[in-house]
């Protein structure tokens, strides 16, 4: 008996929880044609192979609870659903990570002005910013929090959250300006 490539055994897997035999063919049609694209994707957001690999299967365990919704098969509309659901989902496990993993490099921002001994100059640019504006841009940008979530962690309102990260983009540019970093 051949060795099952492990793509191939993802797939049958999937497949066996799929009753109708149109939907087990658009399904494989789908998994066949996305599968590398999604990889691809969940790799450039998390980095890692094996969180890649979870993203992705995220994605197509919610593909095949919601086989109907696929009707058009291999298309645009489908390509860019997915691809969007598996970065949702890369996002999803990045924050789950990050927020147990990552609490150090919060940590050294928030409380008092970090230490810029050794830094890019970028990081050194955002020493300077108030603790407050550099709070929103590394959750909004280093762990790629949505505005709900910073406004509740900051406890301000999500268009406040909006506001405050808008100023803390043009302090940091003033700043990086007057540094000559930009």
């Amino acid at each position: 008996m051949p060795k099952c490539v492990p793509w191939r055994c993802g797939m049958l897997i999937y497949l066996q929880t799929i009753e109708s035999p149109a939907e087990k063919s658009l399904f494989e049609r789908i998994y066949l044609e996305y599968r590398g694209l999604l990889m691809h994707e969940a790799k450039s957001v998390l980095k890692d192979e094996s969180l890649a690999e979870d993203a992705v299967h995220q994605t197509f365990l919610y593909v095949v609870e919601n086989i109907y919704k696929f009707k058009a098969g291999v298309c645009h509309k489908t390509m860019s659903y997915l691809v969007k659901t598996v970065r949702s989902r890369s996002i999803d496990i990045l924050r789950s990570q990050s927020r147990f993993v990552d609490i150090d490099f919060y940590d050294q921002f928030v409380g008092s002005k970090p230490d810029c001994t050794g830094m890019s100059p970028l990081a050194e640019c955002m020493a300077e910013l108030p603790e407050r504006y550099r709070t929103i841009l590394i959750m909004r940008y280093h762990y790629g929090f949505e505005f709900r979530e910073i406004a509740r962690q900051m406890a301000i309102t999500e268009v406040n959250a909006r506001r405050v990260l808008d100023r803390a983009r043009g302090k940091l540019e003033e700043i990086c300006r007057r540094e000559g970093v930009l």
